[in-house]
């Protein structure tokens, strides 16, 4: 339980609102003397500035890029060497949809060209 704490008063805040003085004339109208004191770029500043932008957005490009490609490399490495340790210790390997027979041996089923089980006609 959080306990009050003795000090000085606070003082009460005023109502929000609009700027004092403000309520008499357009919005629209102070919008535009509010833009006029703006101090907008040359065109060099522009142009350095956005030449500034596109190089770091290049650069950050690149960096994600080969930050994704090397995770990508060592993931896709884990998952090989386990695979690999896994199939080694279990003996022979199996590929999906084969089915053994009576004999031992593994039949599997036709596939067509792109390694996708053909269809089987009687």
């Amino acid at each position: 339980m959080a306990k009050a704490v003795r000090g000085q008063p606070v003082k009460p805040r005023s109502p929000v609102g609009p700027p004092a003085g403000a309520g008499e004339r357009n919005y629209f109208a102070s919008v535009v003397e509010e833009l006029r004191k703006v101090v907008w770029p040359t065109w060099n500043e522009l142009g350095r500035m956005t030449g500034v932008v596109i190089t770091t957005v290049l650069l950050m490009a690149v960096i994600v890029s080969a930050a994704d490609f090397v995770l990508g490399r060592v993931v896709q490495q884990l998952y090989a060497s386990s695979s690999s340790s896994s199939s080694s210790s279990s003996g022979s390997q199996v590929k999906p949809g084969a089915t053994p027979t009576a004999a031992g041996t593994v039949t599997t089923p036709p596939t067509s060209a792109g390694g996708t089980t053909a269809p089987v006609t009687p």
